[in-house]
């Protein structure tokens, strides 16, 4: 038994993907692991469907110092993936695809199909300063998030040259349902305690429009 116990320790040390569960809990110890194996164990964990863009390529590593469920699993792989420059988009039912942050903000560039409405003028547009980050990258993915659950943001370059903080920028129309599809958007897409959001106006709640809350 001892013998076996020691082999056992000695391969949990030195393996690439190891994840040791008890009682509904897990210590998972990822060590550069391709990022093919890496989704098809992050959804065996989370019980998640995950799929792999295909422009999304290299290794991520990953270590709970305590043991975690299945949700703060998904955290921290979630979190390792964006320190490798890369994104959890979420999908339907229950779905999520690891893409670039670069690919996920051109694909949410791009316009929506929705039914005809009348056409916003650009002085019906709110904007509103929600974050400020010092990484570019970090903040298009923030932006991809966003709009990937419906709402419109953008980012922005600083003014000053010397200045490497970069703005994300939230858009919305100048109306009680523009107001609420942006809060939803910022809440959709789990930033709530990230990014700021604007007070609502006063005309909204005058309206009855949208609760005081």
């Amino acid at each position: 038994m001892k013998k076996y116990t020691a082999y056992l320790l000695v391969v949990l040390l030195f393996s690439h993907a190891t994840a040791v569960f008890g009682d509904d809990l897990m210590y998972v110890i990822w060590r550069d692991i391709g990022l093919p194996d890496a989704v098809r164990l992050a959804s065996q964990y989370s019980g998640k469907t995950i799929r792999l863009a295909h422009e999304a390529q290299g290794t991520i590593s990953l270590a709970s110092s305590d043991p975690v469920n299945s949700g703060q699993f998904f955290s921290l792989f979630e979190k390792s993936l964006q320190e490798r420059g890369l994104v959890l988009l979420p999908g339907r039912d229950n779905t999520y695809q690891v893409t670039t942050a670069e690919a996920a903000s051109a694909d949410n560039a791009q316009p929506i199909k929705t039914e005809p409405q009348a056409p916003v003028t650009q002085a019906a547009q709110l904007q509103h300063v929600g974050a400020i980050f010092a990484s570019e990258r970090r903040a298009a993915d923030i932006a991809a998030r966003l709009r990937s659950m419906g709402g419109a943001a953008e980012v922005r370059a600083p003014d000053h040259p010397a200045d490497k903080e970069f703005s994300v920028v939230l858009l919305y129309r100048d109306s009680a349902e523009g107001y609420q599809a942006m809060l939803s958007a910022v809440e959709r897409a789990g930033l709530n305690g990230l990014i700021s959001t604007p007070e609502a106006p006063a005309a909204f709640l005058v309206q009855g429009k949208l609760s005081p809350d």
